[in-house]
């Protein structure tokens, strides 16, 4: 009887020497030409570390062969997930992040090519999301208000800007509508206020004004006019509230 305790004893010994090194503090690592190294033995590390804050855990990282290699955590004080990111090989592949109340505050996946970003406010209403090929913007990106209600819409390619946007009050009003070529405004820009009221109708070509531009008081009678030419503004007209001639110019 004696000797079976003495071996459960011995047992249990093992799986707590076992338990205790199944991680490393973070300040028995170095890195050496971004190979993070044992500094006990020089070794590029295999296994996990975890660094303490006033004996609360404030990370926990995994590596392999020295890289970053699994998942990566890091806590707020509360002991609750901060944010969680995900590497192989060391490099990322996508990561959350949380609120203290552990709500979702940002996710983004990572196919090595394709990514994909959405931000949440503390609500769970969509803050924002977008589109990335290899780290670029490229493809839709919208943004909402807190309240739920769309802030605005546009597309990208290769980083710029290209195509329709939209922008909304927080109301769900129009506010702003155009078009963007390869980074450019482009063709007819409109603005209008929080009743939907037009005050301002532009045009671009390729980033350069052209055209008559119109501008509007909140009660819909017009402000001003003003003709460009090759970006150069040729004539410009200006009216009071009441709809009457105040200033007028003509380029020669």
């Amino acid at each position: 009887m004696k000797f079976f305790k003495i071996i459960t004893l011995f047992f249990n010994l093992l799986f707590v020497i076992s338990c205790s090194n199944d991680y490393v503090n973070y300040d028995e690592l170095t890195e050496l030409n971004g190979i993070t190294l044992l500094k006990s033995n020089n070794v590029p590390y295999t296994g996990t570390c975890r660094k303490y804050k006033n004996k609360i855990l404030e990370f926990e990282k995994n590596y392999k062969n020295g890289k970053l290699n699994g998942i990566f955590i890091r806590y707020f004080d509360n002991g609750n997930v901060s944010n969680k990111v995900n590497f192989v090989n060391g490099n990322p592949t996508g990561y959350k992040q949380f609120y203290p109340n552990k709500k979702l505050k940002a996710e983004k996946t990572d196919d090595g090519k394709n990514q994909h970003l959405t931000t949440w406010f503390e609500n769970g209403n969509k803050n924002l999301e977008q589109y990335l090929l290899n780290n670029i913007l490229n493809g839709k990106s919208e943004q909402w208000f807190d309240n739920g209600q769309l802030k605005l819409s546009c597309k990208y390619k290769k980083n710029k800007q290209d195509g329709k946007f939209l922008a909304y009050h927080k109301n769900g009003k129009k506010k702003i509508e155009g078009n963007y070529y390869n980074g450019n405004l482009d063709g007819n820009w409109k603005s209008y206020n929080e009743k939907g009221h037009i005050i301002s109708d532009e045009k671009y070509n390729f980033g350069k004004k052209i055209g008559t531009w119109y501008y509007y008081f909140e009660n819909g009678i017009k402000k001003a006019e003003v003709v460009y030419k090759d970006g150069l503004i040729k004539e410009n007209k200006e009216w009071n509230e009441s709809g009457k001639l105040v200033n007028s110019f003509f380029a020669d």
